[in-house]
């Protein structure tokens, strides 16, 4: 699931007008937010686990490439988001401590 989650939020990056790039930025953006709610019923403790042992394993190789930077960056915006979607059924509360969580880092 991680897999399609970055391959929908995936960008190109393309030397496109700045039209162009916001385009194709909010088109990635509506991708994910689908398969977010699609995959939603998927979105584990263990699922969320499993994102932050891949951006804590990536942040701590011995060397950051571009790629692998750009990757942590998503798994991040992934995470988050993943967070979000859930906090809708949980309430404002759960969504403010999913937050405030976040600040550990």
């Amino acid at each position: 699931m991680v897999r399609e989650l970055i391959g929908r939020h995936d960008v190109k990056e393309e030397e496109d007008d700045d039209d162009g790039e916001k385009d194709q930025i909010q088109r990635a953006e509506e991708r994910l937010d689908q398969v977010l709610e699609h995959e939603k019923e998927n979105f584990t403790p263990g699922f969320l686990r499993h994102i932050e042992g891949e951006c804590t394993r990536i942040a701590n190789a011995p060397k950051m490439t571009r790629e692998s930077a750009r990757l942590l960056q998503m798994m991040r915006v992934i995470q988050a988001r993943v967070v979000e979607e859930l906090g809708k059924d949980l309430g404002e509360g759960a969504l403010v401590l999913g937050q405030l969580l976040g600040y550990d880092d």
